[in-house]
């Protein structure tokens, strides 16, 4: 439907996740696309009423990157097999009051 309705919008849905939930349309973008969606907002929701054909308000929201998550996993694992082998543990830095 949206290809019908913006060509070159729709391109970039490809990466995009959607849920709805009620009146809401939540749409999980990329961090790197989420400025161009900020500035479509308007249009998607246009689009999204007229296909619904009921008012819909158009939530956006930034969906990590498998690198990003990956990333942070590998952290996780390192963080804890570093703890695991030097028998350490974490602890808060109260030191610094600007933090």
């Amino acid at each position: 439907y949206i290809v019908e309705r913006d060509r070159l919008f729709a391109r970039h849905l490809d990466p995009v996740r959607v849920s709805l939930r009620g009146d809401e349309l939540e749409f999980r973008v990329p961090q790197k696309d989420y400025g161009f969606f900020e500035i479509k907002r308007d249009r998607l929701e246009k689009i999204c009423t007229d296909y619904f054909r009921r008012p819909v308000r158009v939530v956006l929201g930034i969906e990590k990157s498998q690198a990003a998550k990956k990333e942070g996993a590998d952290t996780d694992a390192l963080l804890k097999d570093a703890l695991s082998i030097f028998g350490a543990r974490v602890i808060e830095d109260r030191r610094r009051s600007n933090v």
